[in-house]
């Protein structure tokens, strides 16, 4: 995260839901191209913009990268929802 001089770690314990066994198997498959969008989109942000977010806030914008990530790569998107069990700042 972009800290204004100071480092900072976000941990986030993440979910994402699927319909059926099938599709959960694809996401399954996406774990890498889903780790890489949130370093991406987290990194780009400044810690106190991230720090203000409500947890849905900051879950909208996760599926929104997420989403933007399988068009790129012309993949489907075979999840349903990004869940946020977990959000500890340091």
């Amino acid at each position: 995260m972009n800290t204004e001089g100071y480092e900072h770690y976000l941990l986030l314990d993440l979910a994402l839901t699927a319909s059926n066994e099938e599709l959960a198997n694809k996401v399954e498959s996406a774990i890498p191209l889903i780790q890489s969008s949130t370093v991406n989109l987290l990194t780009n942000m400044n810690y106190s913009d991230i720090r203000s977010m409500s947890v849905v806030e900051l879950r909208q914008k996760l599926l929104d990268e997420y989403k933007k990530a399988y068009e790129e790569l012309k993949m489907t998107v075979t999840f349903n929802d990004v869940l946020i069990s977990k959000m500890v700042f340091q």
